[in-house]
């Protein structure tokens, strides 16, 4: 069988969208599929790491479009400019990226000629754009949801985007989603065949810690978008106990790590911490979380996101509120207790999540040529 991805983010893109496809293609491509991606190079946010885009070149084939988009400011998460496109630009302002490329792209799929094209989102203009090709090149097409797309609490101009969201899904051949069936309200009535696909990770990723006697590393690896993420982590950091050490990295810090070093980060620390506060919650949660349950360590979850909050409280994980003092009694007793995750995470390991993935695949491609 022959996959085609279409992908926005991807290597050497670093974002946490890269995170899911880089592991499930590769997985894919050990069990004998073969690969061919479309992606965009040129997009800075989240930084670039040189080195995923190396490790590829054994597992698929890519086709690399060049589209430049610079570094997003941290500020620019609440600001009225973004407020203005997310409003009036339906579904998203990476839309322009697939009309320039359009015609490159299905010359492209023509040449391969795939079984199967996938599409992940966000961007969900990559939906709309995998929709239009399938059609034109008549192969079916699958939508994987890393987020939820018009029912997403950041979405604005819902009744359009949820418009466009039905029009897209219904003549997908299948529909993946990332998280809990009940955070995609819509989907269901669209489409039948869902899966749902959570993030994984991949224990042969991991590389050996760093020690550090005499010190407890208490790292946030992930975006720092929010005012108010940076204000929560600034008091955290202010009133930990002696010998307690705060790291922070990730896009809108003073450092933006390359994959290994994340990972190397993660089996280093004595607890990792999720950070999840601004004028909205959020719903699911990014591969970070799941890599952080990969790694082993005690996680301390900071959100009033319901899915989240769940998930970790399923697999034996610390919650807590938004408020300090609140965050630092739970990073004290998830570290003097040493609450990992418990046996429930060796349903979320990579080899687990490919054969689900392979078994909805093949069953898909068979229900279309039937």
């Amino acid at each position: 069988m022959k996959i085609a991805l279409l992908a926005y983010f991807f290597p050497p893109n670093n974002s946490s969208g890269v995170q899911r496809w880089l592991k499930l293609l590769r997985c894919l491509r050990d069990r004998g599929y073969e690969v061919v991606v479309l992606a965009n190079v040129g997009e800075l946010f989240g930084g670039e790491d040189i080195s995923l885009a190396l490790r590829l070149l054994h597992h698929v084939k890519v086709y690399r479009f060049f589209h430049p988009v610079p570094p997003r400011l941290p500020e620019l998460g609440e600001n009225s400019i973004k407020f203005f496109m997310k409003f009036f630009v339906i579904p998203d302002s990476r839309s322009i990226f697939f009309v320039k490329y359009f015609k490159q792209m299905e010359r492209i799929l023509k040449h391969e000629d795939p079984d199967l094209l996938i599409s992940t989102a966000p961007p969900f203009s990559s939906l709309v754009a995998a929709k239009l090709l399938a059609k034109r090149l008549k192969i079916p097409f699958v939508a994987d949801l890393r987020d939820p797309w018009s029912e997403n609490p950041y979405t604005l101009n819902r009744p359009l985007n949820r418009l466009l969201e039905a029009w897209t899904l219904r003549d997908a051949a299948g529909v993946i989603v990332a998280n809990d069936m009940r955070i995609y309200e819509e989907v269901r009535s669209y489409n039948s065949n869902v899966l749902i696909l959570e993030h994984t990770y991949d224990p042969d990723e991991y590389p050996e810690p760093l020690p550090h006697p005499g010190e407890v590393w208490v790292s946030y690896v992930g975006s720092v978008i929010t005012q108010a993420q940076r204000n929560l982590l600034r008091a955290v950091g202010e009133r930990l106990p002696d010998g307690y050490s705060l790291r922070i990295f990730g896009p809108g810090t003073d450092r933006i790590l390359t994959r290994e070093e994340a990972l190397k980060e993660m089996v280093s620390s004595d607890v990792l911490l999720v950070v999840e506060v601004g004028k909205r919650p959020t719903a699911g949660s990014s591969s970070k979380f799941y890599e952080y349950v990969g790694a082993g360590k005690p996680v301390v979850v900071v959100s009033y996101n319901p899915f989240l909050r769940r998930k970790a409280s399923e697999l034996g994980l610390s919650v807590a509120d938004p408020n300090p003092y609140a965050v630092v009694k739970a990073i004290v007793e998830a570290y003097t207790r040493r609450t990992k995750p418990n046996s429930k995470r060796h349903a979320l390991r990579l080899d687990v999540g490919c054969c689900k993935l392979v078994g909805f695949l093949r069953k898909l491609l068979a229900f279309a040529a039937s």
